[in-house]
């Protein structure tokens, strides 16, 4: 009678499956990150004078109209600002800088 042969087991030993474990687990962490999205916008521009110079330490204003919520950023030296975290919506926007009179106009 011939012996058996055996075929050696393929099955993964304990610590194999615990990395198995914490890769899925970080697959699914990193799948639920990944399809987040935001909904909301930022409003980004540069101040100039009408030749095109920047204007730095304005005020720049945006004001949503249907809640009447403004938010507010002040320009930089290079005349450039953010408006982050704004709500889609209608808005108006309006720039101050000091000694100057304010003016307004659609964003």
């Amino acid at each position: 009678m011939e012996p058996i042969a055996r075929k050696p087991r393929m099955g993964v030993n304990g610590a194999g499956r615990a990395a198995l474990l914490v890769m899925g687990a970080a697959g699914v962490l990193l799948a639920s990150v990944a399809n987040a999205q935001e909904f909301r916008g930022t409003i980004l521009g540069r101040v100039t004078d009408p030749q095109g110079a920047a204007i730095p330490h304005v005020t720049v204003v945006v004001t949503n109209e249907a809640t009447n919520v403004a938010s507010e950023s002040l320009s930089e030296n290079d005349g450039a600002y953010a408006v982050p975290f704004l709500i889609q919506a209608s808005t108006r926007s309006r720039r101050r800088s000091p000694g100057s009179r304010a003016s307004f106009a659609p964003a």
